[in-house]
C-alpha cells in the first residue's frame, strides 16, 4: 500500500471554509471534501473523511488477496 500523491485545495467562501482533497494510492484515487466554519475544522473533517475511505480500500484488497490464497489452497 503505497501513496502516490496527495493533492489539498483550500477555498473559502464567504463564510464557508472548504477543504479538498484527492489521496493517489497504488490502484486507486480517494476524493473527499468538507465545508466547515473553520479552515482547521474543515482540514480535520477532510483527513478524517480520506482515513476512512483508505482504511475502507485496504481492507478490500486485504480481502481480496486472503479469497485469492484460500482458492489457491482449496481447488489447487
Amino acid at each position: 500500500d503505497k501513496l502516490k500523491s496527495l493533492a489539498i485545495v483550500l477555498s473559502v467562501d464567504k463564510l464557508q471554509h472548504r477543504a479538498e482533497g484527492t489521496l493517489g494510492v497504488v490502484g486507486a484515487t480517494l476524493h473527499a471534501e468538507a465545508t466547515e466554519a473553520d479552515m482547521y475544522a474543515s482540514l480535520d473533517v477532510l483527513f478524517d473523511k480520506l482515513v476512512a475511505q483508505l482504511r475502507k480500500y485496504r481492507e478490500k484488497v486485504s480481502d481480496k488477496h486472503q479469497r485469492e490464497a484460500r482458492e489457491e489452497r482449496q481447488y489447487g
